[in-house]
């Protein structure tokens, strides 16, 4: 089913929830009796046609038919009782014992006594800013399930007592009476259809009367299914924020929740990248990140975006997936004003766990350095190439005759990854001077100018850097045409709501809709290869192609390689760059359907790449043959062949 038709049912499913909840779980609830149901069938199906192939092979004489019935039902049969055995899952993380924080299991116990469920059976830390509760099945469909308490580290970290306890007081409310038990059954009824579809889709089909049944249900039935799970689990999870509210109050429920929005963005914007810059540098990870994080955290309420990450939070709708409110909708309904709450003055794990909290702080940090362990290799080879590429250019431009401007742009990017965006600014200017209308350059610059108005430790006017940067983007924007006016009006819409400059903000909408429009239109016309194609050679010198060349050296199914641009008349501003692959013959072939997005994921380049595997079943057809035999013919596109030309 196509997601805009998800959507749908999600959004017709959530009227009849809201207007008649009651009806609706029951239904919902027949649905997940007639999917298991529908399971159990197919088991019986599977066993009695499998009895009936094999009896026919043993008493008449051999048909090859047979055989294979009976390879089907012997291949259905398993991919049955391998969806009706749900394996249980590791424990997410360290197991806590009641010796270790005897204040925590205290806390724990009076808040489900509170909320009237049952205590956990299993308490486990982990690493995450966020807690959950995972009900997990002995005996698959069954049930019979131990209930999980999950809490997160940096949680116990940056909430104080009542506010954690308003945190466990909303998880135990997918415990209580018949809302946890339906929702874990619906739940296991969901994932037993997950790896069902899984099994049957490795097997390559089986019987083929099962699978038929099995593609009709998939089409019909448990897409409605899912959707009708979906809204149940969001109104499951409104029913849990009430009762955390009725048994902690709504002012630890609504501080903890927007505490929670703004430290995350504070450890993934500020914190986070600090503990990763020394991979640049170090080539093993070192510090350690959570006994550092215990302190650092109360950064956050002072830090000059603390405002702004709150009001982002709130402005925000849920992700398609995400079945919990908004936080707006979530604050609002406690009542209390959506203000950055004070700093606590003690966080609940100095208060409830100080003497474990110390051995805590280890595990994660040796746990992080295990975790991390290729990113940090992989951070610090890409960091020793910057330095010897930036070497490389800021000789050739003191020395030569000057770079070329997409080897400007390369100097610019990398020199903001590796050194910061202060040492962007120079190639940057050097690139506008060339070129004053080209939109990457002004875009970038426009960028880095807002960033250092929003910085209080940068050494720059503040508000001449922001109207320089609200300047260049309205031009940008206004000028239209181009794929980086699009980029400029979002970015332009961030900087007015940070700035609550609400006028021209009402005002920049309509034209980032206009310019969206325009860019969607452009891509269509960019990805659609109908007619006549106009393609030429990009001149791009090795340094900027060597993302690629990297990439096509490591695959040794890769023959030759073919990189060409792709224009459009009715969309001048955009361009689309083809990276064309013809495999070597003679070597493992990776999966037709699959390897063009393997090597598009390795290829870190900032351009709007479309990789061509010329054995993918679109390329391949005989009607493409003369375009790709064009593809191939044009002179200087080749930049593989075994090794770099």
């Amino acid at each position: 089913m196509r997601e805009s038709k998800f959507k749908q049912l999600v959004t017709e499913y959530d009227h009849r929830a809201r207007h008649a909840p009651g009806r609706f779980t029951a239904v919902t609830a027949l649905w997940a009796v007639l999917g298991q149901f529908a399971i159990l069938a197919l088991l019986l199906l599977a066993m009695v046609g499998l009895a009936f192939a094999v009896g026919h092979l043993l008493n008449e004489p051999f048909q090859f038919s047979a055989l294979l019935w009976a390879l089907g039902f012997a291949s259905l049969l398993w991919s049955t009782l391998a969806a009706l055995w749900l394996r249980q899952q590791p424990l997410p993380g360290r197991v806590l014992k009641r010796s270790d924080a005897p204040k925590l299991f205290d806390l724990i116990d009076k808040v489900h006594q509170r909320c009237h469920v049952p205590s956990p059976d299993v308490v486990v830390l982990d690493t995450e800013l966020n807690a959950a509760i995972l009900q997990q099945p002995r005996l698959g469909l069954l049930g019979w399930h131990r209930n999980v308490l999950v809490l997160g580290l940096p949680l116990l970290m940056a909430l104080d007592v009542k506010q954690l306890a308003a945190v466990v007081a909303h998880e135990c409310g997918h415990l209580r009476g018949s809302h946890g038990k339906l929702g874990a059954w619906i739940y296991r009824t969901r994932r037993s259809w997950f790896r069902l579809a899984e099994s049957r889709a490795d097997a390559g089909g089986g019987m083929w009367l099962g699978d038929a049944a099995l593609q009709l249900f998939f089409e019909v039935f448990f897409p409605r299914f899912n959707a009708r799970a979906f809204v149940l689990s969001r109104q499951q999870e409104v029913e849990a924020d009430v009762l955390a509210r009725v048994a902690m109050g709504p002012k630890p429920v609504a501080e903890g929740l927007m505490i929670m929005a703004v430290q995350q963005r504070y450890l993934d914007e500020v914190f986070w990248p600090r503990m990763l810059r020394p991979a640049h540098t170090e080539p093993v990870p070192t510090g350690r990140p959570f006994r550092d994080m215990r302190l650092q955290m109360r950064e956050a309420f002072v830090h000059p975006k603390a405002e702004h990450w709150l009001r982002d939070a709130l402005r925000r709708v849920p992700a398609p997936g995400d079945t919990h409110p908004s936080l707006r909708e979530r604050i609002q309904a406690t009542e209390a004003p959506p203000l950055l709450p004070a700093r606590p003055l003690h966080c609940a794990a100095d208060a409830l766990c100080a003497k474990a909290l110390p051995k805590w702080l280890h595990w994660a940090d040796e746990q992080w350095r295990k975790d991390v362990e290729i990113t940090w290799a992989t951070r610090y080879r890409l960091a020793r190439r910057d330095a010897a590429l930036l070497q490389d250019l800021a000789q050739e431009e003191a020395h030569g005759p000057g770079l070329a401007p997409p080897d400007l742009l390369l100097w610019a990017r990398t020199a903001w990854r590796l050194e910061g965006r202060g040492s962007a600014r120079l190639p940057l200017e050097r690139l506008l001077r060339q070129h004053p209308q080209e939109g990457e350059p002004r875009y970038l610059m426009a960028c880095l100018e807002l960033d250092e108005a929003s910085d209080p430790t940068s050494l720059q006017s503040r508000t001449a850097m922001r109207e320089s940067g609200l300047a260049r983007l309205e031009a940008l924007a206004q000028q239209g045409h181009s794929e980086w006016a699009v980029a400029a009006a979002r970015r332009l819409e961030e900087a007015y709501e940070a700035g609550e400059d609400f006028a021209a903000l009402a005002d920049l909408r309509s034209v980032r809709k206009a310019l969206e429009a325009q860019d969607q239109q452009a891509l269509e016309a960019l990805y659609e290869f109908g007619g006549r194609v106009e393609l030429s050679v990009p001149a791009f010198s090795a340094r900027v192609m060597r993302p690629i060349l990297d990439v096509l050296r490591r695959e040794p199914a890769v023959g030759r390689a073919f990189f060409l641009k792709r224009t459009v008349s009715q969309a001048a501003g955009w361009s689309l760059y083809l990276l064309v692959v013809e495999r070597k013959p003679g070597v493992p072939q990776p999966d037709p359907q699959h390897w063009w997005q393997a090597l598009d994921e390795q290829i870190d380049m900032p351009l709007r790449l479309m990789v061509v595997d010329l054995e993918h079943p679109h390329w391949a057809s005989p009607a493409r043959q003369p375009l790709v035999e064009h593809l191939k013919r044009i002179e200087g596109a080749c930049i593989y062949s075994g090794r770099s030309l």
